[in-house]
């Protein structure tokens, strides 16, 4: 009888999101329904032609993973700055999301029942299109990593709103590991500088663990983005997944106060090789510059330990750089750090403005705002300054000094423009209503210095002043 009412011979496709009462009309068919155990465990996706496009930092799918609008900055009456998104791409993209394909579809059909007369029998159909769903998930994964062994998989499983609950959080020892030997410098040696200081047993455990954790074959970090999509009639879940290795060397020495960090660190430095790697993908080979050094950022309170500790346990075989101000940047040169086994950088020298306006100009970038501000506009701005970064040291490694020349300059005019642009949003913001204001004589270039620092007074008098001498102007004219 309720085959009656279906669409005889041809599928009928059911809104999955808008027919409750379809669902609810055959729930007494669907809840019997039982998952084929062949689809609930993981199973591999091929997409090559979706790896290539994400691999090159564009979307794997247009269609099922449209990529998100541009943003474009605007600056506020205070000087703030918001994040308003390109109006044509915008509506694209809303577009592009409403025809993205649906992970489940369900069509039904009433068929004659197969010997008996004219009976109809029921036909329901489910399907579900995983690839849609593998093309989000893999949309989210930042590019990088080792892109070739990214890989895609998909399942469904019974949907559940129960959360699950994680295995609480565990802290390893190392009490048992093997204790590594001295490093090379931690002993005896011509021209050794001071006495001999040994690791003790503790701590030689300890740098076991850190060298392994250093090593080139070291376990990858498997990143993994998960899309899903429930169909509620039947309560499925379709789990689409992709995962991607990383390479993430190092790790945490958790040790208690004053079990020797420093010095284990140090050790750390003098037994790992050092030995430049080439960048990791997708950052261009020719945009960096090799160094055998390793980099440590400390709080400024601790620069001079650092130099200190090298010293003493290595017995001068290091050398050591500190940079702790701009001016010792402008000392040092690349062949410098070429040389240097260890540098020693200041936290605050990278959080400070002179340094971020010496990138910008270097970069040839756009100026980079205030993080505290906007941290999103700063994320947006740094991540181009640094790709501006990598052209210079491309092309002044490349011999192309003119070419490193031209972006300095073209960075120079675009942040003039952009100095002036915000500078007149903010004074356009202060002034209130134009029209009055150009009546009154009021020019936006004229005010770019009395107005937009001191507010709705200078503004006033601006106003008085600019009324003031269009009378003059009229009575010399009489």
């Amino acid at each position: 009888e309720e085959a009656a009412a279906w669409p005889k011979g041809e599928w009928e496709q059911i809104a999955v999101s808008k027919s409750r009462r379809k669902f609810e009309a055959i729930s007494w068919i669907t809840e019997r329904l039982d998952l084929p155990p062949q689809i609930s465990e993981w199973t591999a996706l091929g997409a090559a032609d979706a790896f290539a496009a994400w691999s090159a930092g564009g979307s794997p799918c247009e269609v099922c993973a449209p990529a998100m609008p541009k943003l474009q900055w605007a600056h506020g009456s205070r000087g703030q700055v918001s994040a308003l998104e390109d109006p044509v791409q915008a509506g694209a993209y809303e577009q592009a999301l409403k025809r993205r394909p649906a992970a489940f579809g369900v069509k039904q059909r009433a068929a004659p029942a197969p010997g008996v007369g004219s009976a109809l029998l029921g036909e329901l159909e489910v399907s579900a299109n995983p690839l849609a769903l593998a093309m989000r998930a893999l949309a989210l994964v930042p590019v990088g990593g080792d892109t070739a062994a990214a890989e895609l998989s998909w399942r469904i499983v019974r949907h559940c709103d129960t959360k699950e609950g994680l295995p609480p959080l565990t802290l390893s020892s190392n009490k048992h590991d093997p204790a590594a030997p001295q490093p090379p410098h931690f002993g005896p040696f011509k021209g050794r500088v001071g006495k001999v200081l040994a690791l003790r047993p503790e701590q030689q455990r300890s740098l076991s663990w850190m060298l392994e954790q250093e090593e080139e074959g070291a376990a990858p970090f498997i990143e993994e983005e998960v899309a899903e999509a429930t169909l509620p009639a039947l309560n499925w879940r379709l789990e689409a997944r992709a995962r991607v290795p990383r390479v993430v060397r190092g790790g945490v020495l958790a040790d208690e106060v004053g079990y020797g960090k420093t010095v284990i660190t140090v050790a750390l430095i003098d037994a790992a090789p050092r030995e430049p790697l080439p960048p990791p993908p997708p950052l261009r080979r020719d945009g960096f510059i090799p160094l055998k050094a390793t980099l440590v950022l400390a709080p400024s309170h601790l620069l001079r330990q650092w130099p200190t500790e090298v010293e003493r346990f290595t017995g001068g075989a290091l050398n050591t750089v500190v940079l702790a101000t701009m001016a010792d940047v402008n000392k040092h040169s690349v062949k410098d750090l070429e040389k240097a086994d260890v540098v020693v950088c200041a936290i605050t020298l990278l959080r400070n403005d002179l340094y971020f306006e010496r990138l910008a100009a270097f970069a040839g970038s756009g100026a980079l705002p205030n993080g505290k501000a906007s941290l999103r506009h700063f994320t947006q701005a740094y991540g181009e300054a640094l790709g501006g970064l990598q052209e210079q040291v491309a092309s002044l490694s490349s011999g192309d000094l003119s070419a490193a020349q031209r972006r300095v300059a073209d960075g120079r005019a675009g942040r003039a423009s952009q100095k002036k642009a915000a500078a007149a949003s903010v004074i356009g913001k202060s002034l209130g209503n134009t029209a009055n204001r150009v009546e009154a004589g009021v020019k936006l270039e004229s005010m770019a210095m009395a107005v937009a620092p001191k507010g709705k007074k200078a503004t006033y008098a601006a106003e008085k002043k600019a009324a003031a001498a269009k009378a003059k102007t009229k009575e010399e004219a009489e």
